[in-house]
């Protein structure tokens, strides 16, 4: 849902088109808010299902009380509802959701997330329920992470060129680039990992945070290792 809603600065459409009761609902209450709270930068922090003064968590709290619902119950009740809410959107306007919320998305693939600096962690009740903690304050020893930022971000960017250097040499000297039947099938094994992979990440939800990508780097390093391994090679022999 927090995908979907994307689309509603740009269209018009009469909550009267849904059927289903709690679906008219939540688009009656959705299109009262101003487009603002639909920006793309609110969408990408996915602020609408995590803010407490945003539409979606507004109406969670509705349809909870109305319900006489817990907190972990109103979650999946309002989950099982936005869900068919967001389908209803985006199979009406694919292409509006293509523009505003894939193609937007897609562009933060390449934006280096940085570290945050935290000094603490102070879980809340639900966690310390879930997970049986029995800390109230979580104090971290180190701001090491924190402090490689910089290398890190500059690491970001030149494994992006560098990936995009290996297809480009890859796609314009691909029958003088000799490959061997196994370096032909980890290729293609990589490849179609790595596309899967951040397509995935691209359709699911928000790209917003450093961890979310990190599985893919070890595939675009090896990328790039095998590209430009045998392409130096063949060089070397002419």
């Amino acid at each position: 849902a927090n995908n979907a809603v994307s689309v509603l600065p740009y269209i018009d459409l009469n909550p009267k088109e849904f059927t289903h009761g709690d679906l008219r609902f939540i688009h009656s209450k959705l299109i009262t808010y101003p487009d603002s709270f639909y920006h793309k930068k609110h969408i990408i922090n996915t602020s609408f299902i995590w803010l407490n003064d945003f539409p979606g968590k507004k109406v969670f709290y509705q349809l909870q009380k109305s319900n006489n619902m817990s907190y972990v119950q109103g979650w999946n009740y309002t989950g099982d509802r936005m869900k068919k809410y967001a389908k209803t959107l985006i199979k009406k306007y694919p292409i509006k959701y293509f523009r505003h919320f894939i193609l937007v998305n897609m562009k933060q693939l390449f934006k280096y997330f940085e570290i945050p600096k935290q000094a603490s962690y102070k879980p809340d009740d639900l966690q310390k329920e879930w997970f049986d903690l029995k800390i109230e304050n979580h104090i971290f020893k180190t701001q090491a992470f924190f402090a490689m930022n910089p290398l890190l971000k500059c690491i970001h960017f030149i494994r992006w060129i560098l990936l995009f250097i290996s297809i480009l040499l890859l796609s314009l000297k691909f029958r003088t680039i000799k490959f061997n039947s196994s370096q032909k099938k980890i290729l293609v094994a990589l490849f179609t990992f790595l596309l899967l992979f951040l397509g995935f990440s691209v359709i699911a939800s928000p790209v917003n945070n450093f961890r979310y990508l990190t599985p893919s780097y070890i595939y675009m390093l090896s990328l790039i290792y095998i590209i430009t391994n045998q392409y130096l090679l063949k060089r070397k022999k002419l």
